[in-house]
């Protein structure tokens, strides 16, 4: 198993025997959740409402070797400006032979290198990490693609059930076979014209995100990121555009679902619009999820 944190880009081993190396850990497997419940008058006992992931607190105890002790204190001084606070938050990987899961967190405490802790030109340290979103992720993005053919028909890729509704518009749907155990919002959905009225449909769950009525030229498209701190739309010109949504779409609830939120995690979505041609496709972009390791 390896351990590591990346920030802006660049990846610094946390158990490589050079700078650091880990000692063990906690807060790795089950995300923290809260369950609701309500309660009628006079009812005996209450009605599940559900459940809530919560904020997933995590702990790593690690250990940094110097050669002597000015080589001890320049690499203290390196794990502090790695693990400095910020307001953009890190990502704390794991991997374990070719399975990679990330989780994204804020230092929240730790790196305190305390006398008591050190042996000789070992100091031993603990890292105390926030994940507001507690899933972890595999890293490798998943992309479907809804597209127009040459023809003028619907042609979703790479898994397609199609069903093209005349020359000018699309009307196709695909299977997402999900095999993550978290719910996962998608990070991009961009929706690329010409097309008049397009609407995604979750026909697993009957969300929507349905903007009848909006026409996109050619060159112009919809940005959509439903991640569960943002839940934006903007189009090209990065105007605001959530309000061209129908009221009866569903931004915040919108989402590719595991087992057994659908029957076995799989996920239909349809994509319908009319005016389109060759030029006319919508890509979604998610990250499988799960709820621990």
């Amino acid at each position: 198993m390896n351990l590591s944190w990346r920030f802006l880009g660049v990846e610094y081993p946390l158990d490589d025997g050079n700078l650091s190396w880990h000692i063990g850990n906690s807060g790795f497997g089950m995300a923290p959740f809260q369950r609701f419940e309500s309660r009628g008058p006079q009812q005996h006992g209450s009605t599940d409402e559900g459940y809530l992931l919560q904020p997933r607190i995590i702990s790593v105890a690690a250990a940094v070797h110097g050669d002597d002790w000015p080589d001890l204190f320049v690499k203290r001084s390196e794990l502090l400006q790695i693990f400095k606070p910020t307001r953009i938050p890190g990502t704390l990987r794991w991997q374990l032979g070719g399975i990679v899961r990330d989780i994204d967190a804020f230092l929240i405490g730790g790196l305190e290198f305390v006398t008591e802790e050190r042996i000789g030109l070992i100091q031993k340290y603990g890292i105390q990490l926030k994940a507001n979103d507690p899933t972890w992720y595999d890293p490798s993005a998943v992309t479907v693609t809804w597209a127009m053919d040459a023809a003028g028909g619907g042609t979703p890729v790479p898994t397609p059930i199609p069903t093209p509704v005349g020359a000018s518009s699309i009307g196709a749907s695909q299977v997402i076979n999900y095999l993550g155990s978290a719910p996962s919002f998608p990070h991009l959905i961009r929706i690329e014209g010409p097309v008049v009225s397009p609407v995604i449909e979750h026909l697993g769950t009957g969300l929507k995100l349905d903007f009848t009525g909006t026409i996109l030229g050619a060159g112009e498209y919809l940005i959509l990121d439903l991640t569960w701190d943002n839940k934006t739309v903007v189009d090209n010109t990065s105007a605001n555009r959530i309000d061209s949504l129908t009221r009866d779409s569903d931004l915040s609830k919108f989402a590719i679902l595991p087992s057994p939120d659908v029957s076995g995690g799989i996920n239909e979505i349809m994509v319908t619009g009319s005016g389109t041609n060759s030029l006319t496709r919508l890509d979604m972009v998610f990250y499988t999820r799960f709820v621990g390791l």
